[in-house]
Parts: C-alpha cells; sequence; structure tokens
C-alpha cells in the first residue's frame, strides 16, 4: 500500500469515525470497493494508535500458525516425494518398455502395471503439490 493511500484511507477512517460510523460498516463499504480486508485493518490499527498514543501491540508467539506450517511443510514435502518418485518410475518403466532386458527377463515383463502405478503416483501427487504452492505465486 502507497503513503498516499494510506494516508487517504486514515483521513477517511478518521472523518468516518468523527459521523459515527461503526467499525464494521467501514469494513464492509472499503471492501466492497476493492481494498483488501489487511489493508483495511492495518489502517483501523493505525488510525486507533494515533488517536491512543499506544502501537497496535503485536502477538509474541504464533503457535498455531506454526503447527499449521509444519503441517503444511510435510504435506508439501510428502507429495514432492510422491511426485518425484512417480515420475522416476515412469521413466524407469518407459525404458524398460523400448529397452528391455532380454537376457535378465525373457519372458516376463510388468510394464503395464509399473505404468499404471506410476501414473497414479503422479496424478495424485501433482496436484496436491501444485495447490499447496498456488497460493504463494501471487
Amino acid at each position: 500500500m502507497s503513503q498516499s493511500s494510506t494516508s487517504a484511507l486514515l483521513d477517511y477512517l478518521a472523518s468516518a469515525k468523527a459521523q459515527g460510523a461503526s467499525d464494521l460498516f467501514l469494513v464492509e463499504l472499503l471492501e466492497r470497493n476493492g481494498w483488501h480486508r489487511r489493508e483495511i485493518y492495518e489502517a483501523f490499527g493505525a488510525l486507533y494508535g494515533r488517536l491512543t498514543g499506544f502501537e497496535t501491540p503485536r502477538r509474541g508467539s504464533a503457535f498455531a500458525d506454526s503447527a499449521r506450517d509444519a503441517f503444511l511443510y510435510m504435506l508439501s514435502f510428502g507429495s514432492l516425494a510422491v511426485w518425484t518418485i512417480g515420475l522416476t518410475s515412469l521413466i524407469l518403466a518407459l525404458i524398460d518398455a523400448f529397452f528391455a532386458d532380454r537376457v535378465l527377463n525373457p519372458t516376463y515383463r510388468d510394464v503395464p502395471d509399473s505404468l499404471s502405478a506410476s501414473m497414479a503416483s503422479l496424478i495424485v501427487g501433482f496436484p496436491i503439490l501444485h495447490a499447496h504452492h498456488a497460493p504463494h505465486r501471487r
């Protein structure tokens, strides 16, 4: 958020609060006019900090956030492992299909089963990995 838009938002909030507008009404109004909720609450924090003379207190420990992050990291690494193993086994199955070793395995070739298992792990692993990383690309 730029400095001019921040000061304009703060001036607007101060003027609206002086006229008796509620915080909930102002949040809803500003959201409908394209402001993000985080920007609105930061502006409210700055406004109330200016009015009270105290800065908005910050939470020191974010235990719930760190537990959620740990779960998302485990999900990310797990799906990355599934996807990597699936891709590797798919490549090896394709190599085995096109360049079969007739000395070690002359009669029985299980290429369709290994291909289907590899494709299944790719079909399951990639969307989970992609869905987890999609919000971070904005």
